[in-house]
């Protein structure tokens, strides 16, 4: 069990105006009570860790509704700081192609990682990729992970082409939504 003490405030909705200078005690992955003063030697159990949440506000997990975790492998990199979206997509395509299962892995556990460090309890993976040459089950590597909490892997069929071939489909798109924009100005 875990034992927030004397939360400075606790914000449980938008809705309704938080609570100040309460406890909250947490079993398992469950807000078990939100109460003052919870006593922990009076806990079933003795194995309690207490915080002391005095100067600490306590708000419900984030929720981040648009990732994409293994793009994480390859942010930073310094031939596509600073590039246009379709000179960065058609770099990272001829890289993105060679993904297999550790990267997926490795790549899924950063981002979640980075997520919880911030707050966010509750994301959304749009892997987008599936390279011709993978081997392993894209969907169950999310199963082989060692963090607990919840996530939605969104994952169509769609085959990680080649660069030049990105870069027709891309710029095809940009005409097609650039001939809507204009039609829609222009009505």
């Amino acid at each position: 069990m875990i034992l927030l003490k004397n939360c400075l405030y606790i914000s449980t909705s938008l809705d309704k105006e938080g609570i100040k200078g309460s406890d909250i005690l947490i079993e398992g992955n469950k807000i078990k009570s939100i109460a003052k003063e919870i006593n922990a030697s009076e806990l079933k159990g003795n194995d309690v860790r207490i915080i002391d949440c005095t100067h600490n506000v306590v708000v419900p997990g984030f929720v981040n509704t648009h990732h994409h975790f293994f793009q994480t492998l390859t942010r930073n990199l310094p031939a596509v700081q600073n590039a246009k979206l379709f000179d960065w997509l058609i770099y990272l395509y001829e890289i993105w192609k060679n993904l297999d299962e550790d990267a997926v892995f490795y790549s899924s556990l950063v981002a979640m990682g980075e997520l919880l460090k911030t707050g966010c309890t509750s994301s959304t993976d749009h892997h987008y990729l599936y390279p011709g040459g993978f081997k392993g089950d894209l969907m169950g590597t999310s199963s082989k992970l060692p963090i607990s909490w919840e996530f939605a892997f969104l994952r169509p069929a769609v085959p990680c082409p080649s660069a030049k071939r990105m870069e027709v489909y891309l710029r095809i798109l940009l005409y097609k939504a650039k001939m809507k924009y204009l039609k829609t100005a222009s009505e």
